[in-house]
């Protein structure tokens, strides 16, 4: 059997086969293994995610950097205002609590909460940044007090 392989992007599909179909059943997704060089298809495997995707930061100081952890943690000591660095679209989690004020970036669009600063209270905080363009930000959270 003869045809042809066509690659675009991360896919590839062999075509035009010489039984007269264009199956695409042979139609796989390529992973690129920058440690090996080799291509491979499959299914992305969680150690092959980032940093920004499976790790939590115990110790969240007040700048959100968005390339870097999935979640983050902070007990808040004193009035807080948050900042976020290297924007990007995605979602982070933030776990906060401390009796103290807590000020979002402006940008930050609470659709739902808000902070709970009473003693000892855990606040769940979800953001979703839709657009990252300076001047354009587009983000939205929304706050749950919660008791692990």
């Amino acid at each position: 059997m003869t045809g042809s392989l066509l690659i675009s992007g991360s896919t590839f599909e062999i075509s035009d086969l010489t039984d007269g179909t264009n199956d695409s059943a042979y139609s796989h997704s390529l992973l690129y293994d920058d440690i090996s060089g080799d291509v491979t298809y499959g299914k992305i495997t969680f150690d092959r995610l980032g940093d920004e995707y499976t790790q939590n930061d115990p110790s969240l100081g007040t700048t959100v950097d968005w390339s870097s952890y999935a979640t983050y943690q902070k007990v808040l000591t004193g009035d807080t205002t948050l900042t976020d660095s290297n924007l990007r679209v995605g979602t982070k989690t933030l776990i906060i609590s401390g009796s103290f004020t807590l000020t979002v970036p402006t940008y930050w669009n609470i659709i739902d909460g808000s902070y709970d600063g009473s003693s000892g209270q855990k606040n769940a905080i979800v953001v979703t940044c839709l657009v990252a363009t300076g001047g354009s930000e587009e983000v939205i959270a929304s706050i749950k007090p919660y008791t692990p």
